[in-house]
């Protein structure tokens, strides 16, 4: 069993990525926790926190009488260090001493453990297990105004990888509206083939030096993203839109959508809150989500499936 500790930003494009990365609904979900029939570890994911091999759960009346039952000697082989991952009413203390008395041979190792168990409290309930995978939380490295070109509307990091994760499982990324790679440079980084379009011959130059940056392979072409390519299937883009933006209209986002009806899915990012209903009729519309930036601006994510 895989326990998901969300990171508690945005939650539901949180729990939709975690889902659409484990390929499978979870069998618990209790606030920021998402307990999964897996054995898979996704190490790309955006707002989760942690991932944990899930021990066992309980409320504060049993959890340590489950902890002194259960066989630690099974699963902890070498040194090991025990971790409160969130605030907890148990003391962490008497847990401790449970699993040290119960184990034959305890080596605790509180600098660099072989085995880190993390303990979590969600609502009643308290869950432990061992730490698989911990965020390494490099995305603020890469805002926009860090890499070598930047532009004001560049996606952030962490929204354009859990955009990549709703369409797993995927190998390859194409972004008609590239503009300076945020989206490219974060499918790049997980290991897609990255292809990317822009009708703006500074805007590729500018793109192809921030994925350079970062040492990725990429192709970009200097094309129309209304004018069809059917060699591409998935596609993830975050579509114009500001002052600082030419020739954005209805009817830019409409041809656009109509040429790439040819997909299997794509998430596409939509300025405002009208253009879903201009998105459905093109897409079944499987998943959508708000995301707030600030008073006067919300992105729409939307993941786009194809008719057949």
């Amino acid at each position: 069993m895989r326990l998901v500790y969300l990171s508690g930003e945005h939650i539901p494009l949180a729990r939709a990525e975690a889902i659409k990365s484990f390929g499978t609904k979870p069998t618990k979900t209790q606030g920021r926790v998402l307990i999964f029939n897996s054995r898979k570890i996704p190490k790309n994911l955006a707002y989760t926190e942690y991932i944990l091999e899930l021990f066992y759960f309980g409320n504060k009346k049993n959890f340590s009488d489950m902890t002194r039952k259960f066989n630690w000697n099974k699963k902890i082989t070498g040194t090991y260090a025990l971790r409160a991952l969130t605030h907890t009413q148990i003391p962490l203390n008497n847990i401790a001493d449970i699993i040290w008395r119960q184990l034959k041979n305890p080596k605790v190792n509180l600098t660099k453990p072989q085995n880190t168990i993390g303990i979590i409290a969600e609502g009643f309930n308290f869950f432990i297990g061992k730490i698989l995978w911990k965020n390494p939380k490099g995305f603020s490295k890469r805002r926009a105004h860090l890499r070598e070109k930047n532009h004001p509307t560049s996606l952030c990091p962490k929204l354009a990888r859990a955009c990549i994760n709703l369409l797993d499982p995927v190998n390859s990324v194409m972004d008609p509206f590239c503009g300076t790679g945020g989206i490219l440079l974060e499918a790049g980084l997980m290991g897609h083939k990255i292809t990317g379009f822009d009708n703006d011959k500074k805007m590729l130059k500018n793109c192809k030096k921030n994925l350079q940056q970062f040492r990725l392979k990429f192709r970009l072409t200097l094309r129309d993203a209304r004018v069809p390519d059917k060699r591409y299937k998935y596609i993830v883009t975050d579509l114009p839109y500001g002052r600082n933006t030419k020739n954005v209209s209805k009817e830019l986002y409409e041809t656009f959508l109509n040429s790439i009806t040819h997909v299997k899915r794509a998430v596409v990012i939509f300025p405002d809150k009208k253009y879903i209903k201009l998105a459905k009729k093109f897409f079944l519309v499987e998943e959508s989500f708000t995301y707030y930036i600030h008073k006067s601006l919300s992105k729409y994510v939307l993941l786009l499936k194809t008719r057949e």
